[in-house]
């Protein structure tokens, strides 16, 4: 376990030459690391053993020097000699962490670090040993210190659960349990503008972004990742380029990482911006669309984002109330081209959604019904005879429609494809009825 840092306690040195006495005429002084004196010198066996109370230190490599001989002990007379400096096998108790202050700010911070072993003795005189802090890898410079606290400064950077390491005159704080500290996350306050188009430039301001040189930046919009993102006034402004994106109350994400190293720090912003609302100008074709739909739409625009959405990020065109499948980007964020699905009817309204905001509605018109033929188109009896008509552009079998033979009117309507179509006349008289589908 080692020596207390306070010292105090009673060692026992062996060797020759010690003389016979401790006292005038033989042992008079015993310095340890070069300044610190061993007191209560007691001989044991004369000329070969003593003990002595061990002062005030810490750490490891610690030496020991013992003068044999009268008159003032700081000559170096032949009357009055020393011994050569020998390592010894007592070691102070090595130093230990308890506990490590988080950071306040990325601009040079004060950390404080509570633990024990860490020494009390500061005179060149006195105790010679190296007392260091490094957080890390990066060395924290010692502002103040006791047995128990010690207080130092890191560099103005960012970095996020790095090591903490104490070490006092080579003995240093076990591996385990690990303690680590990190700079404050970065937070971000405002983003002008609040409406960002992609290539544009955008200005963040926030805190512990860190410093304007050898700091990393990444800023996401909305998990689109903008370029060009650095720091432009150390700790409070970063400088963006927006990226194509979409959506609107999209969070701003800050990641600063230290320079090369792998340290990275995130903030999920408290702060939302908007990407243009998506406008709808063209569709093509728009009239006598199939009723069985299967053919491409290109609608043209503004807005509809980059051609990968991210994670969480939605598209979605709807013809009526019918999703138009397929969808691709033909032209980044201004050209989408999808399968139009089967339908009926004039003026359908298009909606375009890009990740929950909606573009001006659009509208197409699918083909009018055709009728080529009629069977039978004779000797009709209500509520016996079932007619089949032919033609084309009948739509789904979902779709909802009416056939009418003058002023009567079938029921029971059955659609056998998109070019056939059946019903039960239920009413009506005369020759020469016109049918109305």
């Amino acid at each position: 376990m080692g020596i207390p840092t306070a010292g105090g306690i009673t060692v026992t040195v062996s060797g020759r030459n010690f003389g016979a006495v401790a006292g005038a005429g033989g042992l008079l002084q015993v310095v340890v690391n070069g300044g610190l004196l061993c007191t209560n010198v007691k001989m044991i066996t004369p000329q070969l053993k003593f003990t002595c109370t061990i002062p005030a230190g810490a750490g490891f490599d610690n030496t020991m020097m013992v003068q044999v001989g009268p008159g003032n002990f700081n000559s170096n007379t032949a009357a009055s000699m020393w011994s050569a400096p020998f390592s010894t096998d007592f070691l102070y108790a090595p130093p230990t962490i308890t506990a490590v202050s988080t950071g306040t700010t990325t601009n040079s911070p004060m950390v404080t670090i509570t633990g024990t072993n860490y020494g009390t003795v500061t005179t060149a005189s006195g105790w010679r040993g190296a007392r260091s802090v490094s957080i890390g890898g990066t060395p924290c410079v010692i502002k103040s210190f006791t047995n128990t606290v010690i207080t130092c400064q890191m560099p103005s950077a960012v970095g996020t659960a790095m090591t903490v390491s104490v070490n006092i005159n080579g003995a240093t704080t076990p591996a385990l349990p690990k303690f680590t500290w990190s700079y404050p996350l970065p937070v971000v306050t405002t983003v002008v503008p609040s409406n960002v188009q992609a290539n544009k430039v955008f200005t963040i301001t926030g805190s512990n972004f860190g410093p304007a040189t050898g700091t990393v930046v990444q800023v996401k919009v909305g998990g689109y990742l903008a370029t060009g993102a650095y720091v432009s006034v150390a700790h409070t402004q970063i400088i963006a380029t927006a990226p194509l994106g979409t959506g609107s109350n999209k969070a701003v994400t800050v990641t600063v990482t230290p320079g090369s190293r792998k340290r990275s720090m995130v903030d999920s912003s408290s702060d939302e911006i908007d990407f243009p609302v998506p406008t709808l100008t063209m569709i093509v074709p728009n009239v006598n669309l199939p009723t069985a739909g299967n053919i491409n739409v290109t609608i043209t625009g503004t807005g509809f984002g980059p051609s990968v959405l991210a994670p969480g990020s939605s598209r979605t065109i709807l013809i009526g109330n019918k999703h138009c499948t397929n969808i691709t980007m033909l032209e980044e964020d201004t050209v989408l081209v999808c399968m139009l699905p089967a339908g009926v009817g004039a003026n359908v309204p298009v909606m375009v959604n890009v990740d929950g905001v909606v573009a001006n509605a659009g509208e197409v018109s699918y083909h009018a019904p055709l009728i080529v033929s009629i069977h039978p188109f004779t000797s009709i009896i209500p509520g016996t005879t079932r007619i089949t008509l032919t033609g084309g552009f009948f739509g789904p079998i979902t779709a909802a429609r009416k056939i009418r033979l003058g002023d009567g009117k079938c029921e029971s309507i059955q659609v056998i494809s998109d070019t056939q179509i059946s019903g039960l006349v239920t009413s009506g008289q005369g020759a020469n009825q016109y049918l109305t589908y």
